[in-house]
C-alpha cells in the first residue's frame, strides 16, 4: 500500500490501522442504535399493555427522534410476535383487582401507585384497576365497614394537607384514594360542615356566659 502511493511502510501501517479503528466505531455505534431501538419497543409494548400507548410522534419525541422513527418503531413492534395475548393481558388485569380486593377487606389499602408497582405496571394501570372494581361493585360483608374506613381516611388525609398549606381539590381528593371528583367533593364537604359545627359548639357556651357576665 505505502508502494502504491509512493510512502513508506510505517504510513502505510498507519492507515491500515485507521480503517481497522472506524470498522470498529461503527459496528459500536450500530450497537448503540439497536439498543435505542430495542428500548424504544420495550417501551411501546410497556405502554400499549397499560393501555397507555404511544403516537408515533409521541414515541419518536420520547427518544429525541422524529415522527418517521417512531412510526418505524410501532410497525416493528406491529409486525412482530410480540406482547402477551389479550387473553393474558385480561387475566393479569384479574388478577390485579383480586389482590386490591384481599387487601381492602383486609384493611391494607392499594393505590394506583402501589397496585402498579406490584405488577410491574404504571400508576395509571394500577388507579385504572383500582376504578374497575369500584365501578363493577363486587360487595363484601365488609363493604360497609369499608367505605366509612375509606371517607375517614380521605377526610384525614384532607385535613392534614390543609393544616400543610397543600390544599387537595376534590378532584385530587378522590384520585388519591381510587374515587372520582364527586367523591371526593363529598368528603371536602364533610370536613367542612364538621367544623362549622364544632364552631357552633364552641359558641354556644361563650354566648352563654358572656349573657351571664
Amino acid at each position: 500500500m505505502g508502494a502504491k502511493f509512493g510512502k513508506s511502510e510505517r504510513w502505510s501501517a498507519d492507515r491500515l490501522a485507521e480503517i481497522r479503528d472506524e470498522g470498529v466505531a461503527t459496528q459500536q455505534q450500530s450497537a448503540d442504535l439497536e439498543r435505542e431501538r430495542e428500548a424504544a419497543r420495550q417501551e411501546a409494548r410497556r405502554a400499549r399493555d397499560a393501555g397507555e400507548s404511544y403516537t408515533s410522534t409521541s414515541l419518536g419525541e420520547r427518544f429525541g427522534r422524529s415522527e418517521k422513527w417512531g412510526r418505524a418503531r410501532l410497525a416493528e413492534i406491529g409486525t412482530a410476535a410480540v406482547g402477551p395475548s389479550n387473553a393474558a393481558l385480561g387475566a393479569e388485569r384479574e388478577a390485579a383487582r383480586q389482590e386490591a380486593r384481599r387487601a381492602r377487606d383486609a384493611g391494607e389499602r392499594y393505590t394506583g401507585t402501589t397496585l402498579g408497582e406490584k405488577f410491574g405496571k404504571s400508576e395509571a394501570w394500577g388507579w385504572a384497576r383500582l376504578r374497575e372494581i369500584k365501578e363493577g361493585g363486587g360487595a363484601t360483608q365488609r363493604q360497609s365497614a369499608d367505605s366509612e374506613q375509606l371517607r375517614e381516611a380521605a377526610q384525614a388525609e384532607a385535613r392534614r394537607a390543609r393544616d400543610a398549606g397543600e390544599p387537595y381539590t376534590a378532584t385530587s381528593l378522590g384520585q388519591q384514594f381510587g374515587m372520582d371528583g364527586r367523591w371526593g367533593r363529598a368528603r371536602l364537604n364533610e370536613i367542612r360542615e364538621g367544623n362549622e359545627r364544632s364552631e357552633r359548639e364552641l359558641a354556644g357556651p361563650v354566648q352563654e356566659a358572656a349573657r351571664q357576665e
